[in-house]
């Protein structure tokens, strides 16, 4: 079950764009994501399309998985706004 779109932040306009350009080019993507339970999740594949719904942007995988533009934490090994640190922050996390 999706959270409301109440809580949705639209994604900056660049990183939307790196997304399309994976997309049309048809290259293999690796996406580092959290879930609606924020658990972390890795969707690797091709990316099917780009999509609105409920107000709230999509990317569907040739899988059929579907992520929250939002909840992305990396495409490719390049973080997303808010999770620029986030590699060393695991890092840190996991060496206690």
């Amino acid at each position: 079950m999706e959270t409301p779109a109440t809580d949705y932040k639209a994604l900056d306009a660049a990183y939307l764009a790196k997304l399309e350009t994976v997309a049309v080019q048809r290259q293999k993507a690796i996406i580092q994501y959290f879930n609606e339970f924020r658990e972390l999740h890795t969707a690797s594949g091709l990316i099917r399309t780009l999509l609105t719904e409920n107000q709230m942007g999509f990317v569907e995988m040739a899988n059929g998985d579907r992520i929250r533009l939002d909840r992305i934490i990396s495409l490719n090994g390049q973080f997303f706004p808010g999770y620029e640190d986030y590699d060393e922050a695991l890092g840190a996390r996991c060496s206690l």
